[in-house]
């Protein structure tokens, strides 16, 4: 039988850090082009 385990603490971190800078681009009210930096990543 499985069962539900907690994922691993770096994960639950790297949530709560984009959460973070998300909200704070949105009170700069920041514009940044998320398209262009993917695709720069991935390349």
């Amino acid at each position: 039988k499985e069962h539900w385990h907690t994922p691993p603490a770096d994960a639950i971190f790297l949530h709560r850090k984009l959460g973070g800078v998300y909200l704070l681009a949105a009170k700069l009210k920041a514009q940044v082009d998320v398209r262009s930096l993917f695709l720069n990543a991935v390349a």
